[in-house]
């Protein structure tokens, strides 16, 4: 057996343990990169801490100090079953219900990314299943075209959608793009700079109209287009992160203030004044011990005791 290496020749991926990460497949993974590695079980333990970030580093640290496991396996299935949640097929059915294509994204990235929600969703989902989902994702033009187009199996339909999208960008490179007209036309020289226009001249300049199409090759439309789409996306993460950030100061002002906040006890022993409030007639002014409604009460109470035991009395044997 190979002996273990000082550093990895090809790094394993990483793993950070949340929510929509699946730890069946980030072992996969680690195990196929380890193969290519040559690592023995020993290796693998040692490289797992480089493996790791976030909350799994944090359970990979706790493991160490409460008693780490002593083989890879044992690792691997404290791994599994810490970051394996039993609603993990139910998560991903959620999320593949709402997956959409982004116009941000190519064809490859829609088409996969729902292949491995389906794949988590039922390993062995038929490919009507397959075929329902990605199709129902799609923008209404490209839905359009692909039910037309009708494909059979989900290569097609990874074939069909590369080819539209090839299409769409064809169409656009040779599209009549609305772009200011330089004035390059236009006499120059020392020849011209003798010509003066008046107000009253029947001449004038001309001028091109505003929005006027102009041609641009292939080349350098496509190239604008992938700037255009490259700058939407810097500004959707600046968004996304911006809003990100305002949620968490947010969260973080809630919680402090929450934190700081000293609750009132109700006030059921005093009234608004300040003056007591008695438990026994809710009146103000007194307290129960010293309410006269109470012991008018008890002696009512004790007359009335007195007066069903006195016929009882008799000769005092119990008889009238």
């Amino acid at each position: 057996m190979t002996s273990p290496q000082s550093r990895p020749s090809i790094a394993p991926p990483v793993f950070k343990g949340t929510p929509e990460e699946s730890a069946a497949e980030w072992l996969t993974c680690y195990e196929h990169v380890a193969s290519l590695n040559c690592w023995d079980s020993d290796t693998k333990v040692k490289f797992l801490y480089l493996a790791l970030d976030g909350d799994a580093k944090k359970w990979y640290t706790t493991q160490l100090l409460t008693g780490a496991p002593s083989s890879w396996s044992d690792w691997a299935a404290k791994l599994k079953a810490c970051f394996s949640s039993r609603h993990a097929a139910e998560i991903a059915y959620l999320r593949l219900q709402n997956r959409v294509q982004l116009p941000t994204e190519s064809p490859e990235q829609y088409f996969y990314d729902v292949m491995q929600l389906c794949a988590r969703v039922d390993p062995k989902m038929p490919e009507e299943d397959r075929l329902r989902h990605l199709l129902r994702g799609l923008q209404p033009a490209t839905m359009e075209k692909m039910i037309i187009s009708n494909p059979t199996t989900c290569a097609d339909f990874l074939q069909i959608l590369q080819r539209l999208s090839q299409a769409t960008l064809m169409g656009l490179a040779s599209w009549l793009l609305p772009t200011p007209v330089s004035n390059t036309y236009l006499p120059t020289g020392a020849w011209n700079s003798n010509i003066h226009a008046t107000p009253n001249s029947a001449t004038t300049e001309p001028v091109p109209a505003p929005g006027q199409p102009h041609l641009l090759p292939a080349c350098t439309a496509a190239s604008y287009r992938q700037q255009q789409r490259l700058e939407g996306e810097q500004d959707f993460k600046a968004i996304a992160a911006s809003l990100e950030s305002l949620s968490g100061r947010l969260k973080a002002i809630e919680e402090e203030i929450f934190r700081n906040r000293v609750p009132w006890p109700p006030r059921t022993t005093r009234a608004d004044d300040g003056r007591p409030r008695c438990h026994y007639c809710s009146r103000n002014g007194h307290i129960s011990r010293q309410c006269r409604q109470r012991w008018r009460d008890e002696d009512r109470e004790q007359r009335n005791v007195r007066d069903e035991q006195a016929p009882n009395l008799g000769n005092g044997n119990g008889r009238a």
